[in-house]
């Protein structure tokens, strides 16, 4: 797993995937989780336009084998003057051994600021 270990209140560990802002017309995918004996997958996303209007698609996908990807949430997150930050905070469950998180900026449009942090539950 990549990311810095933070301690997290309700959840056995925290995992911040990346705090680089996106640049225009780029995407990124987080490390695959393992996420065997966990019951559940948690996504915190910060995102800060920068001077024009944009707008970032998030993915939250899970698989069997760690290779092969199917899609489990989405969501397009626009950024604008009147909405200039996004705040996206989910839960899932746990339903496949392997999961992860993919942000793709869809305008030439750079952010200011991208935050993904990932958390895993234990099964209690």
């Amino acid at each position: 797993m990549s990311g810095a270990s933070n301690p997290g209140v309700n959840f056995q560990q925290f995992f911040t995937e990346t705090t680089a802002a996106l640049g225009p017309s780029a995407s990124f995918t987080s490390a695959v989780f393992d996420c065997e004996g966990f019951e559940s997958f948690a996504i915190s996303i910060f995102l800060q336009r920068n001077v024009a209007d944009t707008d970032v698609d998030y993915f939250v996908e899970n698989s069997l084998d760690g290779i092969t990807f199917r899609q489990v949430d989405t969501k397009n997150l626009p950024l604008s003057t009147t909405e200039p930050t996004q705040i996206v905070n989910r839960v899932y469950s746990v339903t496949r051994s392997f999961m992860r998180v993919r942000l793709v900026n869809n305008t030439v449009n750079g952010l200011l600021a991208t935050e993904l942090i990932v958390g895993q539950k234990e099964i209690a």
